[in-house]
């Protein structure tokens, strides 16, 4: 059945939270775009100081290398980005409190990549098609 007390309402909690992330009304902006609304959102409805995509071929969307939250973190996490089941970049995420996020949170930031994963394929896409159609 449907969870009850405590736990119940911390789900809903993680599923209000995660539909700002996962909202594909995002999905209207150009890929770029895309990546870069969705790590904002993670970093305003989630307990994560400082959030950045590292895309393979050196690409790299969110909080800069250089911002002090990466070094002023107690606890990092860095997740595949995947398309499909190809690796196609990381996720890499900063908090000021030490210890590992709460399940549902890890979960979360799971999805999150996840839903990365798809953009940095579209983003793939998009650049692919400008240069197809810069030669014609």
């Amino acid at each position: 059945g449907a969870p009850t007390g405590t736990d119940g309402r911390g789900a809903q909690l993680v599923l209000a939270r995660l539909w700002t992330v996962l909202d594909p009304a995002v999905d209207a902006l150009p890929a770029g775009g895309v990546l870069e609304r969705v790590l904002d959102r993670l970093l305003e409805h989630f307990d994560v100081t400082a959030a950045g995509v590292r895309v393979e071929g050196g690409d790299r969307f969110g909080t800069p290398a250089g911002d002090p939250a990466w070094p002023g973190a107690a606890e990092r996490i860095v997740l595949d980005v995947q398309d499909g089941l190809v690796t196609v970049g990381t996720l890499e995420l900063a908090f000021e409190a030490a210890g590992q996020p709460e399940d549902e949170d890890r979960t979360a930031y799971e999805l999150v990549a996840a839903r990365l994963g798809r953009s940095v394929s579209r983003l793939r896409h998009e650049r692919e098609s400008a240069v197809a159609g810069g030669v014609a």
